[in-house]
């Protein structure tokens, strides 16, 4: 029975991907695995019974961790408090639990259990380190691949064959996992079974400007049929333009370097020192905030703008 309560500790606070019996509305795990050189920062939505792995694009990731001309590696240096703040923050949502680990556990682990099947083959734990390591697209087969393991693990623990080694395992868990979970709440996971696991990619890119990525400790932009939208003071943040916001308009001026831009929420149209143009996509309200389309505003400001697809960042340079 013991080592049944130990398993139990392991699947639900290792993973957290469990959900609340009480769930109506989502939750929101942080989940941070830490590596000598960098790491990995993703957020678990749970709804219900169901659960949604919400991977942010690497570039996004820097931003909210404030990465740019540091050299120092910030998923390991930064308090688990500021990780969670700044989350929330950056995606506009509330976190309710964490789990940060480094990530040379989750190897060990499956050499503790001789190895797991994933696919049909047997693999071992530097294998399975090569998996959390893949040579192309990284970030997005990187978080598919943790799923398999998480399960193929589970799996493996539950074999009658490998219950005397979970002493071991426990012990080398609680030694490399830092979670607000208690063992009350992690045992409480344990009386239901997910319905729905999938992998979301974020739309949600980076600014990188100057050899720093943006924003720093503000919303990240989102992408709306292709075009990347951003808050009003992240145009601030960036460029140091004065922001003006007239509430009985609706409508934001965007002063910088001589040049006036105004815009009203719902429109698509909007004035460049008097002079209209057409957008291609109206501002608009997202959660309270007034988000606006930031191609336009960057280079009728007189910057040049370039996306880079397969990073998911939207270069910016001065002319």
């Amino acid at each position: 029975m013991r080592k049944f309560v130990a398993l139990a500790v392991i699947a639900a606070l290792f993973f957290a991907l469990l959900p609340s019996v009480e769930a109506r509305t989502p939750t929101y795990i942080l989940v941070v695995g830490e590596t000598e050189s960098g790491g990995h920062l993703s957020v678990v939505r749970v709804l219900g019974r169901e659960y949604t792995l919400e991977v942010l694009p690497k570039a996004a990731q820097f931003a909210l961790l404030g990465h740019g001309v540091q050299t120092e590696n910030l998923y390991s240096h930064l308090a688990m408090s500021e990780l969670v703040s700044r989350t929330e923050t950056a995606l506009g949502i509330k976190i309710a639990r964490h789990v940060r680990f480094n990530e040379r556990l989750i190897p060990e682990i499956v050499q503790r259990l001789g190895g797991v099947a994933i696919g049909g083959r047997r693999y071992s734990g530097a294998e399975v380190r090569a998996l959390l390591d893949p040579p192309a697209n990284g970030l997005y087969t990187r978080s598919i691949n943790q799923i398999e393991i998480v399960q193929a693990i589970a799996a493996e623990a539950l074999r009658p064959a490998n219950w005397l080694k979970l002493p071991g395992i426990v012990r080398a868990f609680f030694a490399g996992v830092q979670t607000n979970y208690t063992l009350t709440a992690a045992l409480g996971l344990l009386v239901q079974r997910p319905t729905k696991i999938e992998v979301v990619y974020l739309n949600r890119p980076a600014i990188y400007f100057e050899g720093r990525y943006y924003p720093q400790n503000l919303p990240l932009p989102v992408v709306v049929d292709g075009r990347t939208l951003v808050p009003l003071r992240v145009i601030e943040q960036i460029s140091g333009a004065t922001i003006s916001w007239h509430e009985g308009q609706q409508r934001a001026t965007i002063s910088h370097r001589g040049r006036q831009v105004d815009m009203i929420i719902g429109q698509r149209t909007a004035w460049v020192n008097g002079q209209a143009h057409a957008l291609g996509m109206a501002p608009r309200l997202v959660g309270g905030r007034t988000m606006v389309p930031f191609r336009f505003i960057f280079e009728q400001l007189g910057y040049t703008v370039e996306w880079v697809e397969r990073d998911f960042v939207v270069l910016v340079s001065t002319k």
